[in-house]
């Protein structure tokens, strides 16, 4: 198979490759012209694609969807499209999204920019309004510096209006930096008196990724249509809490009425008791820091953590300073006032954990029916949780449910086909102590739709010197964590991780029954199956993979991976854990040694003088021991999972006979 192919025929020049659309190209004004076979070579070189005439081995062992994604760069014209704008090339050529007639028309300096056709839209209307696809928008927004944003067609829409409501990209955030640096204006108004804000909620793809940028930008949280409505009206129709709460916390206001004399408040009454309770909830906090004088910053923090009104009370200095009021004066002040505040019994919130229950479970039934491949239009993204050298992963609602999208940069073949590896790892896995894979999205980008975890990496988790790390917290950590790995290793075939370390296992919160109870527990989940492989002689050579702390000594060696060098990078993570309740802060494995300065000098001094992270010499004998088994040189001396978790079995036996015996491990600190 062939997964990049430049094909020319008569019509047009395609490249084909699992590429996405938000792969960025460098834009730069053409100096001489070029063939499309040159452009298109030109192009497939900026994407730092490579020839891959085999794929994996291993893809063709593994079942899941057949993908097949091609990217038109010169597509074959249509003569009716043609005709429509006979006069208007540049209008044709972004309406058929024509990258390299749209860069030969620009070049040639021979075509108006901000040229209007029979409806009063631009060029740049027509790519504003396509809903996916930022290049054709970045190639005028970088190469045309005449081009005016703030045209309006007949409707008094500017490009930016159709911008907010249709964009679908969450790789959005150079073409916005663009649209602000053209001088766009932000309070431009339609024939309906909407502004961008308007507009922007109710884009369905990406509304809080666009509504935080606007509001940063300073835009009119309170301006009102032509029948008064404000974006808070908009927002409370729709029943969405995380609009509501960034609108309140930029000081929209909940009793503006509308032409019918409504307002927001009472718009929200008429919604699901859960959801008024919500809205009367931020009314109630806001009243009261308005009244007792709090300043802006402070009420648009409490807003923001949602400290509603009956939460202040049992707030500390050291909480306020957490969510972001940084004057002591003032956090000493505010502290003060709230402990006036009658002592009313705290509401229990239904968590949104609580609230997705049912629909995750209508969405694992999809799953187990086999439906892995998602449309874009089913996604929305919410918010950008990270970022690597191979994508981003935001937050997003698939279904009612938040999950995670880990997109694909794929600037480069050996990263399409890590993110192959992995949807193929994670579409067989079913375990409680393993992230859930939803599915993927093939169309526009390559995606993959994962289980959110709120509580971060157990790097996150154990690195923060404020969370509290009991033996109670070790041994379940641990646990978790050897469950999981336990897991992958007794599947036929076995699954080799590659990659265990702290910041691949994620952290959420879960609601389990127990004893007619509903109670909230963590739970650990590993993470980050792109480097994974079952366990075969063909797929587990070592070439270094990994994290260099974490590598067991035949990686340096590249001697064959096994299910044993998963265990020695557990036993990394467990002196983390252990150091870290020990000590109560955490240490990076190997910090204690400062002359390892590179961390390839980490895996030489592991592999070639045998030099192991140092246990606290205070660590109970049955636990280090355990640590030194998982880190041994020789794979075989290293213990199987299971019979790592027989051993934590029996620690947590004796912990629980005589907890003073291990607690006086910990070394309190000053």
């Amino acid at each position: 198979m062939t997964l990049l192919r430049l094909e020319k025929t008569q019509q047009f020049t395609t490249i084909s490759a699992p590429l996405p659309s938000s792969t960025p190209i460098k834009m730069t004004p053409m100096k001489k012209k070029m063939s499309p076979s040159k452009l298109a070579t030109k192009i497939s070189s900026e994407y730092q694609c490579h020839r891959i005439i085999q794929p994996d081995p291993l893809m063709k062992r593994i079942s899941k969807p057949k993908i097949t994604v091609s990217l038109y760069l010169f597509p074959e014209v249509d003569p009716k499209t043609e005709k429509s704008y006979k006069t208007l090339p540049l209008h044709s050529a972004v309406e058929r999204s024509d990258l390299y007639k749209i860069l030969t028309l620009l070049e040639s300096g021979k075509v108006d920019v901000n040229a209007q056709d029979e409806q009063g839209n631009t060029a740049l209307h027509i790519a504003s309004y396509e809903s996916y696809n930022e290049h054709i928008i970045l190639a005028l927004l970088k190469n045309a510096p005449t081009i005016d944003v703030n045209k309006e067609n007949l409707d008094k829409n500017t490009p930016f209006h159709f911008f907010c409501k249709n964009f679908s990209n969450p790789n959005c955030q150079e073409a916005m930096e663009l649209f602000f640096r053209h001088g766009v204006n932000l309070e431009a108004q339609n024939k309906n008196l909407e502004t961008a804000l308007h507009t922007v909620v109710r884009n369905n793809s990406i509304r809080m990724l666009l509504v935080s940028k606007l509001l940063e930008r300073g835009v009119d949280v309170n301006a009102a249509t032509n029948r008064q409505s404000t974006a808070l009206h908009y927002a409370i129709h729709n029943e969405r809490t995380d609009l509501l709460s960034i609108l309140l916390e930029h000081k929209a206001k909940l009793d503006l009425p509308d032409d019918h004399g409504q307002t927001p408040f009472m718009l929200a009454k008429t919604k699901s008791e859960r959801y008024f309770k919500t809205v009367n909830d931020f009314k109630e906090l806001i009243d009261y820091l308005i009244e007792i004088k709090a300043s802006d910053n402070a009420i648009a923090m409490l807003v923001k953590n949602k400290m509603f009104k009956y939460k202040l009370r049992n707030q500390t200095p050291k909480t306020l300073e957490k969510i972001g009021i940084l004057s002591s004066v003032e956090r000493i002040a505010l502290i003060q006032k709230f402990k006036l505040l009658p002592n009313v019994p705290e509401v229990k919130e239904i968590t949104e954990n609580e609230n997705e229950q049912e629909e995750r479970k209508k969405l694992l039934e999809l799953i187990e029916q086999g439906k892995f491949v998602i449309e874009p239009k089913e996604i929305e993204f919410l918010a950008n949780i990270g970022s690597g050298a191979s994508g981003i992963v935001y937050t997003a609602k698939y279904k009612n449910v938040t999950v995670a999208v880990k997109t694909l940069k794929a600037t480069n073949m050996e990263e399409v086909k890590e993110f192959q590896q992995e949807y193929g790892v994670l579409s067989k896995l079913q375990h409680e102590n393993i992230v859930r894979f939803y599915g993927v999205i093939v169309k526009k980008q390559f995606s993959m739709v994962m289980e959110y975890c709120s509580k971060g990496s157990l790097y996150d988790i154990i690195s923060k010197k404020e969370n509290s790390i009991t033996w109670e917290t070790v041994f379940d950590y641990a646990e978790q964590i050897a469950l999981g790995m336990d897991y992958l290793h007794s599947r036929t075939p076995q699954i080799l991780h590659r990659d265990l370390k702290s910041l691949n296992i994620l952290v959420t919160m879960e609601t389990i029954q127990e004893n007619g109870n509903s109670i909230e527990i963590e739970r650990l989940k590993i993470c980050d199956f792109g480097l994974s492989r079952f366990d075969s002689e063909i797929t587990t050579s070592t070439k270094d993979r990994g994290t260099y702390a974490y590598c067991a000594p035949e990686v340096y060696y590249n001697q064959r991976y096994t299910t044993q060098s998963d265990v020695y990078s557990y036993g990394i993570i467990l002196w983390e854990l252990i150091y870290r309740v020990i000590y109560q802060k955490y240490q990076r494995p190997f910090q204690e040694f400062p002359e390892l300065t590179m961390d390839l000098q980490i895996i030489i001094q592991s592999a070639t003088c045998d030099l192991r992270p140092t246990i606290p010499p205070s660590t109970p004998q049955k636990m280090a021991t355990l640590i030194r088994q998982c880190v041994m040189k020789e794979q075989e001396n290293r213990p199987k999972s299971g019979m790592i978790l027989t051993a934590l079995q029996e620690m947590k036996k004796d912990f629980k006979s005589n907890p003073q015996l291990w607690n006086a491990s910990i070394i309190q600190q000053n």
